[in-house]
């Protein structure tokens, strides 16, 4: 869904760069110790807020290509006054290759773009050379938690974590009541308000 202009986004953007960085290097020190989690595609930032919310002494990185909805996002971290959260405004591709191996407890992908064109395969999140990526920068016993709204990308999906290093701990595609731990995205809040089917996938790092 195409996110209207929004003039303010990118001078907010530029104006909060203690939670905007540009890449892994401009905090290092945020990145330093305790653990860390990321979501690919935070959206307007609904969970990922909750999730640094509900867990201060877990670190969090947002990544979203989109500035106008990044800004959303990172305004909503900035009125909880969240400390543990950081935003990056850029295509992940270019961010997985800068982690260093064994660096995330979690990935979360969460309604991510099903590209569903045959030609475009390779810029879906579950395409198998970024489940390599993952599974190289998450740590032994990390998770990649899948959610998603579209059926067809579920079962790619659950082919290509199958065929993957990953090992696949639980599907479906009745998703109904949140696990312990999870949040809802505000696309998961408008799809269970409408009765559609929600698809989740849980794999691990062996």
């Amino acid at each position: 869904m195409r996110t209207r202009y929004k003039p303010w986004a990118k001078p907010y953007l530029d104006d909060h760069q203690e939670i905007v960085i540009k890449s892994l290097d401009d905090d290092p020190s945020f990145f330093a110790d305790g653990p860390l989690e990321m979501e690919i595609g935070c959206g307007k930032g609904d969970f990922i807020v909750a999730l640094a919310t509900n867990n201060p002494n877990t670190k969090y990185l947002a990544i979203e290509v989109s500035a106008m909805v990044a800004a959303m996002a990172a305004r909503k971290a900035v009125e909880n006054k969240l400390q543990n959260i950081r935003f990056i405004v850029d295509d992940v591709a270019k961010i997985l290759p800068l982690f260093l191996d064994e660096t995330l407890g979690a990935i979360y992908l969460n309604f991510s773009d099903p590209w569903p064109k045959k030609k475009h395969e390779k810029r879906r999140l579950t395409f198998p050379a970024k489940l390599l990526e993952y599974t190289r920068i998450l740590k032994k016993g990390g998770y990649l938690f899948f959610k998603s709204d579209n059926d067809a990308l579920y079962d790619y999906s659950l082919a290509t974590i199958k065929e993957s290093p990953l090992e696949l701990i639980a599907y479906t595609d009745n998703y109904s009541a949140l696990a312990e731990g999870d949040a809802m995205s505000e696309y998961e809040k408008q799809f269970r308000n409408l009765s559609k089917n929600i698809n989740r996938i849980v794999a691990r790092r062996k």
